[in-house]
């Protein structure tokens, strides 16, 4: 089987005898970019009756059945998010279905210096997570109507390797739990929750959160250097 990574163009042949045949679908980072890759292992060798259980997936992918059709689209340049970024800039990507709202987190994302994209629906979404690792990504549970307990960007970030995930900040807007409630970002794969009622002090909150995962991140790293081992983390 060969793939083709999206974002660097890296290619890799990876022997048939080797793919897993227990599973649907496969996620990895690219070894070059840590781009996440998706390969839906049904799509491979596919025969002209397709099995039962293969309708069946299909039939209830529900979310998950959008999120590979747009991870797994051609190469379309449109659908980079930036043209140009300099090293070093930090990314942000909004995902506010509320223009009044997204304006507030534009605003204050600016005032951090982040550099800002914004998603217009869940597959936009997608779509520009294809093709850039951002730093920062704010989402609202209810992003492009969404159900918020079952949101599938929520979903595919929680999803995404260690390696990649790690890098990106995940902040959750959402209207079920209080602001900086640390039990329920745990639980939810986020790195921080902030109540819709808190968007004015957005700003300090996401300052302050990034300050604290920092500081656990390079105590975290250093420990596992001094062991010899930053392979797992």
């Amino acid at each position: 089987m060969e793939i083709k990574c999206p974002a660097c163009q890296s290619g890799y042949r990876i022997p048939k005898e080797k793919l897993p045949v227990d599973k649907d679908v496969i996620a990895f980072p690219c070894p070059n970019c840590a781009h996440p890759l998706t390969v839906n292992l049904n799509e491979i060798n596919e025969p002209d009756h397709p099995s039962e259980k293969k309708i069946t997936s299909e039939k209830h992918a529900g979310n998950d059945g959008n999120m590979m059709d747009a991870l797994s689209q051609p190469y379309d340049a449109a659908e980079k998010p930036f043209d140009f970024v300099h090293e070093g800039q930090r990314t942000a990507l909004i995902c506010e279905s509320d223009p009044g709202v997204n304006q507030k987190i534009r605003k204050a994302l600016e005032n951090l210096d982040f550099y800002c994209a914004e998603a217009e629906s869940t597959l936009a979404a997608l779509k520009q997570m294809r093709y850039h690792v951002f730093d920062l990504v704010v989402l609202n549970e209810s992003f492009d109507r969404n159900e918020p307990k079952n949101n599938p960007l929520r979903i595919y970030l929680g999803r995404l390797p260690m390696a990649t995930r790690r890098n990106i900040f995940v902040i959750l807007l959402t209207r079920r739990f209080r602001t900086m409630d640390n039990m329920a970002a745990f639980n939810l794969s986020v790195n921080q929750v902030i109540h819709e009622n808190n968007i004015d002090e957005m700003e300090q909150i996401i300052k302050d959160s990034i300050a604290e995962n920092d500081t656990f991140y390079k105590v975290f790293l250093k420990t596992f250097d001094s062991l010899g081992d930053t392979n797992t983390v």
